[in-house]
C-alpha cells in the first residue's frame, strides 16, 4: 500500500499499517481491523462468554458504592478510570454503566459490523418516505402534508413570486417559505426565489432598493 496506510473495517479510520496485525490470508498482508479494534473485539468476547472477573473488580462488585469515589474499573477492559468515562445509568446501584465509554463506542462499531446487513434491511423495511416528509413538515414548519398539496393547488403548481412551474430544487419540490422570526408559514417558493428572500434576509428595503437599482440601469439603456 503505496501511503502505508489502511481502512479499519469496524471503525472505519484510516490508520498506519503499525496499528494492524499481520495476516497470510489477506491480500494486503494485513488483517481488516486495526489493533484498537481486534483487542476490543476480544474484550467483548470474553465479556459476553462470562470471563472470570479479577480480584479487583470482584471487589468493586461485592462492596457498597462509596458515595465519594471518583474512580471505577471498568467491565470488558478492566481498567480503573474515572467516573467521567462512564456513561450514567439511574439503573445501576452506583449510577453508572458498568462498561467505560470507550468500550461502549467499541460494542456498538463490532455489533453493528457483525450484523451491518441485517441493520440495513431491517432500516429499510421501516422506511417509509411518506412519513418521512410529513414529518419534516410538521417539525420544520408546523403543517401536514394535506396542508402543503392545499397551498400546492391554490399557487396552481406554481411558485408564488416568479410563477415558474419548475421547483428548481434538488428534492423536485417547491420549498415551504416562511418568517424566522413569527415562524409563519408565508407560501410555496421555488429553490431560487426561496434563496433570494433568504439572501435578503427578509429585508424588504434591500429589496426595493435592487428593483430600484434595475430600474435606473434598464432606463439608461
Amino acid at each position: 500500500m503505496s501511503d502505508h496506510r489502511k481502512h479499519c473495517s469496524t471503525c472505519k479510520q484510516h490508520k498506519p499499517l503499525a496499528e494492524f496485525h499481520r495476516s497470510r490470508t489477506s491480500t494486503d498482508g494485513y488483517i481488516s481491523q486495526c489493533e484498537d479494534c481486534k483487542n476490543a473485539a476480544i474484550r467483548l468476547s470474553q465479556f459476553r462468554a462470562g470471563k472470570r472477573r479479577s480480584s479487583d473488580l470482584i471487589r468493586q462488585d461485592s462492596s457498597p458504592p462509596d458515595p465519594g469515589r471518583t474512580h471505577k474499573i471498568c467491565r470488558v477492559c478492566e481498567l480503573l478510570k474515572p467516573l467521567e468515562d462512564f456513561y450514567k445509568e439511574s439503573r445501576a446501584v452506583d449510577g453508572y454503566q458498568a462498561r467505560c465509554k470507550a468500550c461502549q463506542r467499541s460494542s456498538a462499531q463490532i455489533s453493528y459490523a457483525e450484523n451491518k446487513p441485517r441493520v440495513l434491511e431491517r432500516q429499510k423495511s421501516k422506511y417509509d418516505p411518506l412519513k418521512r416528509r410529513e414529518r419534516a413538515l410538521i417539525e420544520g414548519y408546523g403543517i401536514s402534508q394535506d396542508h402543503y398539496d392545499l397551498m400546492f393547488e391554490l399557487q396552481v403548481g406554481k411558485c408564488e413570486i416568479c410563477g415558474s412551474t419548475d421547483p428548481k430544487h434538488t428534492s423536485g419540490r417547491f420549498v415551504v417559505d416562511h418568517c424566522h422570526d413569527s415562524d409563519q408559514v408565508r407560501g410555496l417558493l421555488c429553490g431560487e426565489c426561496n434563496f433570494m428572500i433568504g439572501k435578503a434576509r427578509d429585508d424588504i428595503s434591500l429589496l426595493e432598493n435592487a428593483i430600484e437599482y434595475l430600474r435606473r440601469y434598464r432606463a439608461a439603456m
